[in-house]
């Protein structure tokens, strides 16, 4: 599994990266600190999924989210310090997977809710592809 971690805050960086190797997964774990290091890295090679911090010193996270979900070659979550209703419901409107407040519990279970996030984006990918194929199943059979 491919992780991109974008935050600003190495030692964030570090418990999600020592979260991992606690859970014996294996993952490569790269990381970004700013808006533009992330667009190099995805451009280069594309993650997995992405955790990105809302609020970056080049911008912030929603930035990153101009594409709908599910056109989006990859999952993002957002993670913040500020955890705030508002801002979760605009993040998850943006493209978001998921928002996730940062603590000390959320980073020791990034493992299990990277999993969660990639088990629910199959589930979407799945669900978008049945839609297509229908919808060309429809047209043919409209066309004769």
């Amino acid at each position: 599994m491919n992780i991109l971690i974008v935050d600003d805050e190495p030692a964030h960086i570090e418990a999600i990266r020592r979260a991992f190797r606690a859970a014996g997964a294996k993952a490569i774990v790269r990381a970004a600190s700013t808006l533009r290091e992330y667009r190099e890295l995805v451009a280069a090679e594309p993650p997995d999924i992405a955790l990105l911090d809302l609020n970056l010193p080049d911008g912030r996270a929603l930035e990153a989210l101009s594409l709908p979900l599910a056109a989006n070659p990859f999952p993002i979550v957002v993670i913040t310090s500020q955890g705030d209703e508002n801002r979760a419901v605009q993040a998850i409107k943006a493209g978001a997977l998921d928002y996730i407040v940062k603590s000390t519990v959320t980073f020791a279970d990034m493992p299990h809710a990277v999993e969660r996030a990639l088990r629910e984006w199959e589930a979407l990918q799945a669900s978008r592809k049945a839609e297509e194929k229908l919808l060309t199943s429809e047209k043919l059979a409209v066309m004769g």
